[in-house]
């Protein structure tokens, strides 16, 4: 019985996240950034029932600013709907960033609505110059 448990509860805890996820975030704080709005694309692959590796591409869009970064993340589903996201390593760095020291972290909620899921929630850095604010994603299906 404890093992079929086991089994069970490990499913309940994977979620489709697969594909090309889209959205946004804002970075919430009091510099020229603040209240610009990010375009980000996640693109989700399983590596095993909880765990899920992904490539984001950020792209900053403002009159005067047109840049991307490019990281690699890892995720777990810390209960069955919030997923704990933490870019490991950057590719590509914005304008002026020169090293690792500005990854990101994710908290987001999982749920779905008609044909797309989502997950919506907010990201953060380890230090505080790095910024943070809410993010959302939308998968169609």
């Amino acid at each position: 019985m404890l093992f079929f448990f086991l089994i069970w509860s490990g499913k309940l805890f994977s979620q489709d996240l697969a594909g090309e996820w889209r959205g946004t975030f804002t970075d919430d704080r009091d510099f020229f950034y603040t209240g610009i709005s990010t375009e980000i694309r996640l693109y989700f692959s399983k590596v095993n029932d909880s765990t899920y590796q992904a490539f984001s591409v950020s792209y900053l869009k403002d009159k005067k600013i047109k840049d991307s970064a490019i990281c690699i993340l890892i995720g777990v589903f810390l209960e069955k709907d919030i997923l704990f996201l933490e870019e490991t390593r950057a590719i590509k760095y914005f304008h002026g960033e020169d090293s690792n020291t500005c990854l990101q972290s994710m908290k987001l909620n999982f749920y779905k609505r008609k044909k797309k899921l989502f997950l919506t929630g907010n990201w953060y850095s380890k230090i505080d110059d790095c910024g943070y604010g809410p993010i959302s994603l939308i998968k169609k299906l």
